[in-house]
C-alpha cells in the first residue's frame, strides 16, 4: 500500500501544489470544474480531523499530568472512581488457582459469580441459563469486566459510565482545560503562518521517533515480549494477506501517516519554490515556504486554501 498507493499520491500532490502554488479548493476547479467539490471536500476532512485530533491531544495532556504521581492511577482498582467491573489480571489468576473468579476486588465462588448475570454455574469454567437448553457460556466472558486502564479512561477521564443521552452528566472541566491547552499550542505553532509551522515540523516529525525508540526499548524488556517478536519475525501468519480487511487497515494507516488526500500536502507544497526538487530528501521537506517572483518581477501570491 505504501509503494503502490501512498508514495505515488504523496508525490503527485507535492507536484500539483508546487507547480500551481494554489490550495486544493482552487487547484481542482482550475484543472477540471467537475472536480471542484474535491478540493473543498479535502478542506472539510482536514478541518474535522484537526478538531477530533485535538480532542485526542487533550486526552494525552490529561494522562501526562496524571502520570506525575508515585503510582499511576490506572494500574489498580483501589481508587474512588473504579467500578465493581474493574479487575486485575494477576488477582484474577490468584482466584482461578482457587477455582474462583475475581469480581469487585474479591474472589467469588462459581455459583455467586454466574449469578451476577442470572446464570447458574455448571463447573469451574462454564455457566448456563436454566431457562434455555444447551446455553453454555464461558464464565470468563459471562460477566462484563474491564481492566484498570479502561476503567480509568471511561470513568475518570471521560466520566461516561451510566450516562445516557437524556442525562449526559456535567462538564469535565479538567478535559476542557486540556483541550484549551491543545488549541493554544496549535495557535502558537500557526501564529506566524506557514513560516512558523515549518519550523515546528522539525520537532513534530522527529520527536515521535525518539518516543518510539524509548517505547521499543521498554517493550522488549517486558514479560511476553518474545512472543510478539516470535509472531512478527519468526512465525508470521502469511494467510492473513488474503484477508481484505488487512489491506483496508493498511491503506487507512498509510493515508493517515502520509497525509495523502487531505489537502495538507498540496497546501504546504504550494509554498515551495517553483523549481524546488520535491523528489529529493531536501525537496520533500515542504518547509521551504517563501513567496517567489514570477518572470515579470511581480510578487506571485500563493493561495493556501
Amino acid at each position: 500500500m505504501l509503494l503502490c498507493t501512498g508514495l505515488p499520491l504523496f508525490f503527485m500532490e507535492l507536484v500539483l501544489g508546487q507547480y500551481t502554488s494554489l490550495g486544493p479548493n482552487i487547484i481542482f476547479p482550475k484543472m477540471a470544474p467537475i472536480f471542484a467539490g474535491l478540493g473543498w471536500g479535502m478542506i472539510m476532512v482536514s478541518a474535522l480531523v484537526s478538531i477530533y485530533y485535538n480532542v485526542i491531544l487533550a486526552w494525552a495532556f490529561f494522562y501526562t499530568f496524571a502520570s506525575f504521581t508515585s503510582e499511576l492511577p490506572w494500574t489498580d482498582c483501589d481508587n474512588d472512581f473504579n467500578t465493581p467491573e474493574c479487575y486485575l489480571l494477576q488477582e484474577d489468576k490468584v482466584c482461578k488457582n482457587m477455582s474462583m473468579f475475581y469480581y469487585n476486588q474479591t474472589c467469588l465462588e462459581p455459583d455467586a459469580y454466574c449469578g451476577l448475570v442470572n446464570l447458574v454455574s455448571l463447573n469451574a469454567s462454564h455457566c448456563y441459563d436454566p431457562n434455555e437448553n444447551d446455553s453454555l457460556v464461558v464464565a470468563d466472558g459471562a460477566v462484563h469486566r474491564i481492566t484498570p486502564s479502561e476503567d480509568y479512561y471511561r470513568n475518570r477521564v471521560l466520566g461516561v459510565t451510566g450516562k445516557t443521552w437524556e442525562d449526559m452528566g456535567g462538564m469535565q472541566w479538567e478535559l476542557v482545560g486540556c483541550l484549551a491547552l491543545a488549541w493554544l499550542i496549535v495557535f502558537a505553532c500557526m501564529v506566524k503562518g506557514v513560516k512558523s509551522s515549518g519550523k515546528v515540523v522539525y520537532f513534530t516529525a522527529l520527536f515521535p521517533y525518539v518516543v518510539l525508540i524509548i517505547l521499543f526499548g521498554k517493550g522488549i524488556t517486558l514479560e511476553g515480549a518474545s512472543l510478539g517478536i516470535d509472531y512478527y519475525f519468526l512465525k508470521p501468519d502469511w494467510s492473513r494477506l488474503a484477508d481484505t480487511e488487512v489491506w483496508s487497515d493498511a491503506a487507512i494507516q498509510i493515508f493517515y501517516s502520509l497525509g495523502s488526500s487531505y489537502g495538507g500536502l498540496i497546501t504546504l507544497a504550494s509554498y515551495n519554490k517553483f523549481k524546488n526538487n520535491c523528489m529529493s530528501v531536501r525537496g520533500r521537506q515542504t518547509a521551504v515556504y517563501s513567496r517567489r517572483r514570477n518572470s515579470s518581477g511581480s510578487v506571485h501570491a500563493t493561495a493556501a486554501g
